[in-house]
């Protein structure tokens, strides 16, 4: 399954106060994730950009991914947006989750940045279903 989430602007958007907020935020929302993913059965793990350690939410960087240690498979492309990134002009940058379970992670971080960082264009293969 090849689910992925998109993230561009075209210009710097970079503020420091405003990307501190978001990074509180997505740090808030890693303590009250629920225990599974969407399906119920995956168990909702958030490991480091790689899978194996602790996550990072801090003034310069936002990434996680799921959990690949003790034999789980339950991350794919690891998130990543820094502080550095805000500073680029036309960036552009994606996550592949594959559905994975921390996509509920991806997805609500993503949500909170475009609060945030309103002239950031998110977008998604994702769709409501009926």
């Amino acid at each position: 399954m090849g689910y992925t989430h998109y993230w561009e602007w075209t210009h710097p958007i970079a503020d420091q106060e405003r990307f501190s907020s978001w990074s509180r935020e997505v740090a808030f929302l890693l303590q009250h994730l629920p225990a599974y993913g969407y399906n119920g059965r995956d168990p909702l793990v958030i490991r480091s950009f790689k899978g194996d350690g602790e996550p990072r939410c801090s003034d310069e960087e936002v990434s996680f991914n799921g959990d690949y240690t003790m034999g789980q498979d339950l991350g794919h492309e690891g998130f990543r947006i820094t502080f550095a990134d805000l500073k680029e002009e036309n960036h552009f940058n994606c996550c592949k989750t594959a559905g994975k379970p921390y996509d509920l992670l991806v997805t609500a971080a993503l949500i909170r940045f475009a609060y945030y960082f309103p002239d950031a264009i998110i977008t998604s293969d994702g769709y409501a279903k009926a």
